[in-house]
């Protein structure tokens, strides 16, 4: 950006072979718009439909589902009800998988809003309103109060420009704009006073200005493109879960196949070919897999939000407990989003405002001057994390306990204009008119940083008399300034000029000014920040702190609550900005503090933790924050008070955002992978059982062992209901899955001792009963029952109880159970099961399951033993 605002305008303007006055001629735009960038929302949409479209494409179980369901209507004859089956669980699952597609459209359309749809231009002398896409460089663009700009511009002429450019530069403050060059090397987004950002709004003035650059080169559209990279690679664990239904539905393919050339061998009907195959492949196969994942996706997340956490998907939850970098503002999420004031110095003495009753004659000048310079109101604070505007807050409560209102001093003292705080200066001034105060007609109020402050006085009250400052006074001022910094006190500076004239905006009122004192100001910690940070640090989590405080006093606050241990473990921006990327990659690992930092600093901090392999998770409020939040693995909004575009476009949402909340969302995070990875190994091993059964009756009696209906039975009802068993029953569980490996759970299961014993028992017994039902001895839904049955109450092999604390669990154990049973007395030609049971096939079926229940129950004793 340099060569744009270290440049005059009239430069740019010529280098942009442009006209100031009449704009650009029609041939010139006609040769721009050839190489102009389109906008990068509209394009990810298209790209992000044909991503999903290729990826459901290359489905297996979408080949699988299609060839029964043709096989179904076309090639066998009577399969009515299956065909419908079938084309529900194809269309259900199919649509699931673009659920995630209209959720990222929303997304973009919530940053396109940042896109302003017209400007008013100039072009061959005519003034026209055009669409902001058609704009190119070297366009001469007016822009009025209430409006935004629609491209980056140089600033060619300006009237009272105020701007808010906080979506860009993170400044929540107004923003003075001019079109002087700045002869500066390097400067932030927001020093750029002559350049007008896309997105930013006018609150004040008018201005005129030429584009530099449009489209997706804006410093807005740039912000876009790098949440459109990143969300391009969400999902990733979600695609695993889907993998693993990809290798199940692989194999089924292989048993479709071989089934059909068994059948063919041995010179089957194709009908009865064709059904055994259709049977052996969906007993293999995962046929609600994505129906699963979905279901408990949302019974999951609809908790999470239930305790004020909107998490984007599935992906979120995996990815968050992966985090050991935990980056946070101060205020909101450590401290709470107020402040109290404590302390105050002034005329040599130190005042504590905790002791005092009522105000004397200095703290009642101090207050009133705080009141004066001070932008917020009682009822409402607008930016909640902003140290400024809630330490102003608090100086409006201290009045109103003393009744000194606000409202009452500004009557006495009404403004007639105000110099806007600014983060480079780091104090804001009020000026007021005076009534019958001797010869002085108005007066200046400023607030600011003591070491700022001092440096633009030249007197000091003492007991009401001005007095020319000295240097045991500046230095006693700045030993204060560092005890109650080292308190961990935020420290606010007052003083003011005198005028016997009115002063205006072109002179510099910040100079000549009277010192009068400071005051400290206190951020009271949120409930549970002990016990958080000693979390962290038991958990290999690195909280990292953004504060707009000085180092001094975030490093008293780092001590206090055992965040740091030395003064090694803070840095401040001046610092940031000194070291390079070298020795920050050397020491970012030590930083636990950064003070007063801005947003690019940010965003380079954020990519040098990904840069080193750590997993992030970054907490953000502003827009400006955008750019580091999606370098970061997971981005956080937090608060009410948070950009709607944050808040659509973060991966989680945190309504309530004091850190204890923080480290329990983690900690449900780690049990809802536990829920998801018990139930997916639970439905894998339940397809061992059925696709084994399958695969032996195929091989031994040359048939499926079950029908179509009863296959289906096993997914749709009895998987289900056993999912939501599982789901309530360790949602309820108070144990600590803290120490959970995720990546090899599902591998545990496998080679767990007592799963592949029950899995051995249910596969041997129901081969019993099939080889004994071919000589009429039992019925062959015997095996149905037993197995629906066995696969019920193998839920307990899951856990360490055996009988669930969880009511509602053992509330669905007995309605499963009991429909199970029911099944025995429904008629066979009704729901197309095979046979009707007698009660000899009761009684075995009884045996087995109180068999298999106590087979569960010997392994929890054995456990609970040693």
């Amino acid at each position: 950006m340099k060569e744009w605002y270290s440049n005059s305008w009239s430069d740019v303007v010529e280098k942009l072979n442009s006209d100031a006055r009449n704009g650009l001629s029609l041939s010139q735009v006609e040769m721009l718009s050839k190489n102009k960038n389109e906008k990068a929302v509209i394009n990810s949409k298209n790209k992000t439909l044909n991503n999903n479209i290729k990826s459901l494409i290359k489905q297996v179980w979408l080949f699988i589902l299609i060839m029964v369901l043709i096989s179904c209507i076309f090639l066998i004859n009577n399969m009515i009800i299956e065909s419908i089956v079938v084309f529900l669980i194809l269309f259900v699952n199919t649509f699931l998988m673009f659920i995630n597609e209209f959720k990222n459209s929303k997304k973009l359309n919530e940053l396109e809003k940042l896109n302003p749809r017209y400007a008013k231009i100039v072009r061959e002398g005519k003034i026209m309103k055009i669409s902001s896409e058609e704009l190119v460089i070297g366009d001469i663009v007016f822009v009025d109060k209430g409006e935004s700009a629609a491209a980056d511009l140089r600033i060619i002429e300006s009237d009272n420009l105020k701007v808010k450019e906080t979506a860009v530069t993170g400044e929540i403050y107004v923003s003075e704009k001019y079109e002087a060059k700045i002869d500066e090397d390097e400067l932030s987004l927001s020093e750029m006073k002559n350049i007008l950002f896309k997105s930013s709004v006018v609150v004040n003035g008018s201005a005129t200005g030429i584009v530099i650059a449009e489209g997706k080169d804006t410093q807005i559209d740039n912000v876009i493109n790098m949440f459109i990279e990143e969300n391009e690679n969400d999902n990733t664990f979600k695609t695993s879960l889907y993998k693993i239904i990809d290798i199940l539905s692989k194999i089924s393919a292989g048993i479709f196949i071989i089934s059909i050339i068994f059948g063919l061998i041995l010179n089957k009907h194709m009908n009865e070919v064709l059904i055994n195959a259709d049977i052996i492949a969906l007993s293999v196969m995962p046929v609600i897999g994505i129906i699963l994942i979905v279901m408990i996706s949302y019974l999951i997340l609809k908790e999470f939000k239930k305790n004020g956490a909107v998490f984007k998907d599935l992906s979120v939850v995996k990815e968050f407990t992966d985090i050991n970098v935990l980056c946070l503002d101060k205020i909101g999420i450590l401290c709470k989003s107020e402040m109290n004031v404590v302390k105050m110095y002034s005329s040599e003495k130190l005042i504590n405002l905790t002791d005092m009753e009522g105000l004397d004659e200095i703290t009642y000048s101090m207050l009133k001057i705080a009141l004066i310079c001070n932008d917020s109101i009682s009822e409402y604070i607008q930016h909640p994390n902003s140290i400024n505007e809630i330490s102003e807050r608090a100086f409006i409560k201290l009045g109103e306990k003393y009744n000194v209102i606000k409202s009452e001093i500004l009557k006495e003292n009404p403004r007639i204009f105000q110099i806007q705080y600014d983060s480079d200066r780091d104090m804001m001034t009020v000026v007021t008119r005076l009534y019958k105060f001797k010869n002085i007609s108005y007066r200046s109020y400023t607030r600011g940083s003591v070491e700022n402050l001092l440096t633009k006085c030249t007197h000091i009250l003492k007991n009401g008399i001005e007095k020319a400052i000295a240097t045991e006074d500046i230095e006693k001022y700045k030993e204060i300034d560092n005890s109650f910094c080292c308190e961990g006190f935020f420290v606010i500076a007052y003083a003011y000029r005198n005028f016997t004239y009115k002063p205006s905006l072109s002179e510099n009122i910040e100079s000549n000014l009277v010192f009068v004192g400071i005051a400290a100001v206190e951020n009271p910690i949120n409930e549970g920040l002990a016990e958080s940070i000693e979390f962290c640090k038991n958990n290999n989590i690195q909280p990292v702190i953004f504060t707009d405080e000085n180092k001094l006093t975030a490093t008293a606050f780092g001590k206090a609550d055992n965040l740091i241990f030395s003064d090694e473990n803070v840095i401040s921006n001046v610092e940031l900005d000194n070291i390079t990327d070298d020795e920050l990659e050397k020491n970012i690992k030590n930083y636990n503090i950064f003070s007063k930092v801005k947003p690019e600093q940010k965003l380079r901090i954020s990519k040098m933790f990904m840069e080193q392999g750590y997993k992030s998770a970054f907490g953000g409020t502003k827009l400006s924050d955008i750019s580091a939040l999606r370098k970061s693995n997971v981005s956080i909004a937090v608060g009410d008070n948070c950009s709607d575009v944050i808040k659509n476009t973060s991966d989680i949402y945190l309504k309530n955002t004091i850190f204890l909340n923080i480290i329990n969302i983690f900690k449900n995070s780690k049990k809802a992978l536990f829920i998801i990875f018990t139930i997916i190994s639970y439905y894998i091993v339940c397809n061992i059982i059925q696709g084994s059964l399958s695969i032996l009756g195929l091989l031994f009696c040359q048939k499926a062992v079950f029908t179509f209906i009863e296959i289906i039975w096993f997914n749709i009802y009895s998987i289900m209901l056993s999912s939501i068993v599982l789901y309530h029953q360790i949602k309820s569980d108070p144990k600590s899955f803290e120490s959970f490996s995720i990546d090899k759970y599902i591998f545990k299961n496998f080679i767990d001792k007592k799963i592949i014993i029950q899995i051995c028992y249910m596969i041997i017994s129901s081969f019993l009963i099939l080889i004994i039902s071919n000589y009429g001895v039992f019925s062959k839904f015997t095996i149905f029952e037993l197995v629906s049955l066995s696969e019920l109450f193998l839920i307990y092999a899951f856990f360490d109880s055996s009988i669930f604390k969880n009511r509602k669990s053992n509330l669905f154990i007995l309605f499963g159970s009991i429909i199970q049973f029911s099944m025995i007395f429904i008629s066979k030609e009704i729901v197309h099961f095979s046979d009707s049971l007698k009660i000899a096939d009761i009684i075995v079926i009884l045996i087995f399951v109180i068999i298999e229940v106590s087979l569960i129950t010997y392994f929890k004793l054995k456990k609970d033993k040693n």
